[in-house]
């Protein structure tokens, strides 16, 4: 297998232990032996632990394609369709396998790991945010007779994220509980509809 490939299937490894015993209980050998490697092989791909959270959380964070959110805010559609296309590449991003799974061991782990999460925020957030501000600075710049201001542009870069992120997740941890719970597909569409119609 040629490195890449082993590296990957290391992380692959990794959000399956870390997701199920946390990441503080969490050994290297496990993560080894989940990946069918040895203890060293994890180590030639990473030094600690702790940098093996912080290559998944790179990983998983980033979208799959930075290319659409400047595509969608940048082509012919109406801002409603704009803003709900975003929404649409929000959702499939954070449907990834994998993806929540890191988001809840992040929101467990990370205040217990001041280090890395300076680290994940200078390296992931801050690029994100600037790549989703630069995307609705496009979207919103010419809407109607009262657009947004710039620090209203800021809080919605930051915030429209954070809402689909919000919604996924709550599908995700009752859709076993709740029998009357909506699908994927319901939750995303009533989510468009709200942030793009409010209502």
């Amino acid at each position: 297998m040629n490195p890449a490939d082993r590296r990957q299937e290391i992380l692959d490894a990794a959000v399956r232990v870390f997701a199920n015993g946390g990441f503080r209980r969490a050994t290297l050998n496990e993560v080894a032996r989940s990946a069918g490697v040895t203890k060293g092989c994890v180590y030639h791909h990473f030094v600690s632990k702790e940098e093996l959270l912080l290559a998944l959380m790179r990983q998983k964070a980033r979208p799959d394609r930075d290319e659409p959110i400047s595509l969608i805010a940048a082509s012919s559609a109406s801002h409603a369709e704009k803003v709900a296309q975003v929404v649409d590449e929000l959702w499939d991003h954070f449907q990834q396998p994998g993806h929540l799974e890191l988001v809840m061991l992040a929101v467990s782990e990370l205040p217990h790991a001041p280090d890395i999460a300076r680290a994940f925020f200078d390296e992931v957030v801050v690029q994100c945010r600037a790549q989703m501000r630069s995307a609705m600075q496009t979207i919103y710049r010419n809407v109607g007779d009262d657009p947004p201001s710039d620090r209203d542009i800021e809080l919605i870069a930051r915030l429209l994220p954070s809402l689909v992120l919000g919604a996924a997740l709550g599908q995700r941890t009752f859709a076993e509980i709740d029998p009357e719970h909506p699908s994927p597909d319901e939750v995303k569409a009533m989510l468009t509809k709200i942030l793009v119609r409010g209502a």
